[in-house]
């Protein structure tokens, strides 16, 4: 469960990327704007695994990264949604007969809609749209269905775990620009973590760093955002091990803080660009503490073997054996 929830969300992650590029290119010649916006998805394209690296973007052409997403784009989804197919048939005994209709019906429903489009990027682009409906189906059930209890905790757990992670990456893939072309990087990431609405109707439109990267890195009523997830972590950490004080759960706690820090950091500079532009290498070490953690969890409680201990006998025990 606990990885079935991760692959689910790197299913979601892909599709929403791809997507990304993919409407930026059919655009035709993009505004330096989405150029900048467009390289920024290429290298979080290329951190997922879903494109070559060779296929950065350049001024002088953009159909060779057009060639590599119709080469690469199909084959990479497809090889999530079998491992989620694995996944799921491994978790059947967890699952009610209608809970298991419905993710056997919509995750194939995606794969159909993949193997079934033209190599074009609209019909792939278009394609996508099932497998986000299948993300969006299982984190729906999940959260009305399943008693809370420890098989959805650890669901729940890897969900947020790599949602978690990628947030973290993504952010700052896109601040990782001259301060002069933050805007391009905020917009972004307005896009990919699903806020472009509310920012909208809180701000009306003026995009600045403190707001924007408050609204998705330390708003903890935002379900795309960092905070989010790293509250849940928290919370499922603790709920799991029976212990407040859990170690992992305090390791949350602390990235947390880290994180409902930044718009703090921002206010209190002098240029708020500037110091955007100093928050990836922060933010790439919390993408890292996240693996960590997700390394503590596996060990904890996944583990096939029991910790390994000392064997020895005492001269008590000696003497005992001797007589």
């Amino acid at each position: 469960l606990f990885w079935l929830g991760r692959y689910v969300e790197r299913l979601d992650r892909a599709a929403r990327l791809l997507r990304a590029a993919m409407s930026r290119l059919r655009r035709g010649a993009p505004l330096p704007r989405e150029l900048a916006e467009l390289s920024a998805l290429v290298t979080c394209l290329i951190e997922a695994q879903l494109l070559e690296a060779e296929a950065r973007v350049s001024a002088g052409s953009l159909a060779p990264l057009a060639q590599s997403l119709q080469r690469t784009a199909r084959p990479a989804v497809r090889g999530l949604l079998d491992r989620i197919g694995a996944l799921v048939e491994s978790v059947r005994d967890r699952l009610t007969a209608d809970m298991h209709a419905t993710f056997t019906q919509t995750l194939r429903a995606a794969e159909e809609a993949l193997d079934n489009a033209a190599p074009e990027l609209p019909e792939l682009s278009r394609a996508l749209i099932p497998s986000l409906r299948f993300a969006t189906a299982l984190a729906g059930v999940a959260s009305e269905n399943m008693v809370r209890g420890g098989a959805r905790l650890f669901l729940e757990l890897g969900r947020r775990v790599e949602r978690a992670q990628a947030v973290a990456g993504e952010v700052a893939v896109a601040l990782d620009a001259p301060p002069a072309r933050i805007e391009a990087g905020l917009r972004l990431v307005l896009e990919l973590c699903d806020s472009v609405i509310t920012y909208r109707s809180r701000y009306l439109g003026v995009l600045q760093p403190a707001p924007a990267l408050d609204l998705v890195l330390a708003d903890a009523a935002n379900p795309r955002g960092l905070a989010f997830q790293l509250q849940a972590i928290r919370d499922a950490l603790a709920d799991v091990s029976g212990d407040a004080e859990d170690a992992g759960a305090r390791e949350a706690a602390r990235l947390l803080a880290l994180a409902e820090d930044v718009p703090l950091r921002l206010l209190a500079a002098r240029d708020q660009a500037q110091e955007a532009a100093r928050l990836p290498p922060m933010l790439r070490q919390m993408a890292q503490d996240l693996g960590a953690l997700s390394d503590l969890v596996s060990r904890r409680y996944f583990a096939l073997l029991p910790p390994a201990r000392a064997v020895g006998v005492d001269m008590g025990e000696a003497a005992v054996i001797e007589a």
